[in-house]
Parts: structure tokens; C-alpha cells; sequence
């Protein structure tokens, strides 16, 4: 049971800004014996804090988390949301190490296997292109136990001149 969903951001003048399309799947109640959901949403603030995540290495390409209830969704594991978050922010920082005139364009997750929260997740990239006009990153999401549960892609473009 899914959906494909797909969107356009255009910018005051109709120009299109960003193009995007996402599979959904349904998941329509908690397992049993699960905790319920954080009731709050988080507050203002930026990426990191709002994932509970700090950036390491020396450069700037691991973004580490201690996950917990805030971080899951109703089947228990971390929220797809959460993971597409910290591969956007884990490798946006690695980009902006080597280059940071970049800004994030496209990023894209596949979820091979869900990641369980209550441990230390980490979110490791990889740099494989930084040039005048954009950049590439390759970021895989890693459980407590090492295992690769995510695999993502973040392209970056340089900022057009101000006039």
C-alpha cells in the first residue's frame, strides 16, 4: 500500500525552483508494546539541534545522533523523515568543509533496511565531486551495530550572484 507523491516550488515569477517526487508507504498503526509518540513537535532551531546530532571528523563527514522516542515513527524505528534530515545535513556539512559557497539542491534516500532508535546512529559521507558549480556527496546511515541501513545522495550548487 502506497503512493507516489510528487510537487513543483516555482519562485514568484513562475520559474521552476525545485521538482520532486517521493513513494510513500502507509503505516497505519503502532506495534504492539511501543511507547507512544512524542505529543510536541520540536521548536525553531537549526537542523542539528533539531535532530539531536552533532557533526565529527576532521572533515566534517560524520554526523553522529543518539536517537530516542523523538526520532521514531509508529512502528518503533527511525522515521524516514529523520533519516532524509540527517543525510541532508550530514552531507551538506561535508560539502560546505571542502567548499562552502554550496547550498543543497537534491537529495536522495534509499531505505534498505529501517534504522532502530535507541543508540547512537551515524550518518557518513563521502565527497566523490567539488567543483565551481556544484558539488556531489554519497551519505550512508549506519545503525548502533554497524549495519547499513540507509544509502543517500546530496547535490549542492553554488549560490547565484547577488545583485
Amino acid at each position: 500500500r502506497g503512493v507516489l507523491a510528487t510537487g513543483t516550488i516555482l519562485d514568484a515569477g513562475g520559474a521552476l525552483v525545485a521538482d520532486a517526487s517521493m513513494r510513500l508507504f502507509f503505516v497505519t498503526a503502532a506495534r504492539p508494546g511501543q511507547p507512544p509518540l512524542a505529543d510536541e513537535p520540536p521548536g525553531d532551531g537549526d537542523l542539528l539541534a533539531q535532530l539531536e546530532g552533532r557533526i565529527q571528523g576532521a572533515a566534517r563527514d560524520v554526523l553522529v545522533m543518539n536517537t530516542g522516542v523523538g526520532h521514531r515513527n509508529p512502528v518503533g524505528v527511525m522515521h524516514g523523515g529523520i533519516s532524509f534530515a540527517a543525510t541532508g545535513a550530514g552531507g551538506m556539512a561535508a560539502l560546505q568543509a571542502v567548499s562552502p559557497g554550496l547550498v543543497a539542491s537534491a537529495v536522495h534516500v534509499v531505505f534498505a533496511r529501517a534504522i532502530p532508535v535507541g543508540g547512537q546512529v551515524a550518518f557518513r559521507s563521502t565527497v566523490l565531486h567539488v567543483g565551481r558549480a556544484h558539488g556531489v556527496v554519497r551519505v550512508d546511515g549506519y545503525a548502533t551495530d554497524g549495519t547499513v541501513c540507509t544509502f543517500g545522495t546530496v547535490t549542492a550548487h553554488g549560490r547565484p550572484p547577488q545583485e
